[in-house]
């Protein structure tokens, strides 16, 4: 419903892409519709690149989950291409970034 109703907001190639891309549920192990749903939102607000999606996510040094959750990430990011700003990075990235050196 989310998907038709703000269709036009993108451009119609990279939403049906990204839509297709996220019908096969086993491409991703984390929500990845639930993040389409809050670009495509985001989008209606604000206009395209009006916004930055950040994605803060918990990195478990030496998880073969958290290996494969970055790549995941990753995928995502270049699915949305350039139609919004895609920000990832990890919570312990975000809190270090804002201790002094």
């Amino acid at each position: 419903m989310v998907l038709s109703r703000l269709r036009y907001r993108l451009q119609p190639s990279s939403d049906c892409r990204l839509a297709e891309s996220l019908r096969a549920k086993e491409r991703f192990s984390f929500k990845a519709g639930q993040l389409l749903k809050h670009t495509l939102g985001l989008t209606s607000a604000f206009g395209k690149k009006r916004f930055v999606l950040l994605y803060l996510w918990y990195d478990v040094k030496g998880s073969d989950a958290a290996k494969q959750h970055r790549v995941e990430v990753q995928e995502f990011g270049n699915l949305l291409g350039n139609e919004v700003l895609f920000r990832t990075d990890t919570y312990q990235n975000a809190s270090l970034s804002g201790c002094p050196q």
